[in-house]
């Protein structure tokens, strides 16, 4: 596992604004390699991280250029496409199709061989390990490849326009200082020009050296100018125990079985929101225009989408990491709807909220009901 922890940078006018150039081109580049890596995709069905980029013609050198496609590009497709073959298992396992026919789609899609056919035959072992071999047919390839297509539609595609640079030893080398001692090490950047580096001091606070870990020769730079280096750190094994039982509450989000309170403030944001939306369909209304036809509507309805989404799986991952139990007990939602609360909040709340919950209790064993005294 590795992480990347912010350390002390003092850095000179001159400097900030030379970095904020080769970040600039560094997104620049990582696009132009991108909509490569999309033509390899389509054409052979899969990425490359050593793709000869040679012919591209990109702002920086190609120490750079290879370093973000082996880094950074490669890495952000491919976990995209991890994401579409997620996706291609939903819409697989919810439809219709005959069991054959499923199975054979599955196989297509773990083997990502959505656009170029490689296999013959698709093999699928069962929950019994027994093996099973069927012939894959021109109109499932052609089933695979336009529910693939549906997707990529559907979705946005990986932008770089924002990201932070990420660089190894080829465009920034970590130094040990050799004399002065005022710093814990020297960073030599390369820039846009060449034999034009800069070096960039580093100073090493407590919180890094307590972290632990072993330090990687990988430097990332953010748009704010905040410099962090890369550590990987041993993934330690948790045991997990017991169980906990958990409630919705009244006034904050989740209760649990041991008194905790969980989102104190879930339900005084719901509501404004709800207040807002509410607004604005109102004046919307009353001009006679459709509520969509209105920016800031749909900014409100995006905002409070993502903020049920995050703060739902932050308070499941919280009760997760503070009580590290075997098994979550969740009441069930048809008890929670009918508490009776305020009509604005809780049309919010189901419209918003209630898929979410039902998303978060994947692998959550779950009973109608439960209270702290039934365990």
């Amino acid at each position: 596992m590795y992480r990347a922890i912010e350390v002390s940078c003092p850095t000179t006018k001159r400097k900030s604004t030379l970095i904020a150039h080769v970040l600039k081109l560094y997104r620049k580049t990582a696009e132009i390699i991108a909509n490569f890596q999309w033509f390899l995709f389509f054409k052979t069905g899969s990425f490359n991280r050593k793709a000869n980029i040679k012919h591209l013609n990109c702002p920086l050198s190609e120490r750079f250029k290879s370093t973000i496609q082996y880094h950074v590009v490669v890495p952000t497709l491919e976990s995209f496409i991890a994401n579409v073959q997620e996706r291609f298992k939903e819409i697989v396992f919810a439809s219709t199709l005959p069991e054959k026919t499923k199975r054979v789609l599955l196989y297509l899609n773990s083997r990502k061989e959505w656009l170029i056919p490689k296999s013959e035959k698709a093999l699928w072992i069962d929950k019994d390990k027994n093996k099973h071999e069927y012939e894959i047919f021109k109109e499932e390839r052609l089933l695979a490849k336009k529910i693939f297509k549906h997707i990529l539609k559907s979705w946005k595609k990986p932008s770089f326009k924002g990201i932070s640079m990420l660089l190894d030893s080829k465009c920034a080398l970590l130094e040990r200082p050799k004399k002065a001692k005022g710093f814990d090490f020297w960073i030599r950047l390369s820039t846009h020009e060449k034999r034009k580096p800069i070096y960039l001091p580093v100073k090493l606070h407590e919180y890094f050296e307590e972290r632990g870990g072993k330090l990687t020769n990988m430097v990332q730079i953010a748009e704010d100018g905040k410099l962090r280096l890369v550590k990987e750190i041993e993934r330690k094994e948790i045991t997990f125990s017991g169980e906990v039982a958990l409630d919705f509450g009244m006034e904050c989000f989740l209760v649990s079985d041991r008194g905790d309170l969980f989102g104190r403030k879930f339900y005084s944001k719901i509501r404004e929101y709800a207040e807002k939306i509410d607004r604005i369909q109102r004046e919307m209304q009353r001009r006679g225009k459709k509520p969509t036809e209105s920016r800031r509507y749909l900014r409100l309805q995006h905002r409070l989408s993502e903020y049920v989404k995050n703060e739902v799986r932050r308070v499941i991952n919280r009760v997760i990491e503070l009580y590290r139990p075997q098994r979550l007990v969740l009441e069930d939602l048809r008890g929670f709807f009918s508490k009776g609360y305020k009509e604005g909040a809780y049309k919010v709340w189901a419209w918003r909220g209630k898929e979410e919950v039902r998303g978060s209790k994947r692998g959550i064993w779950h009973r109608g009901g439960v209270c702290c005294s039934c365990l």
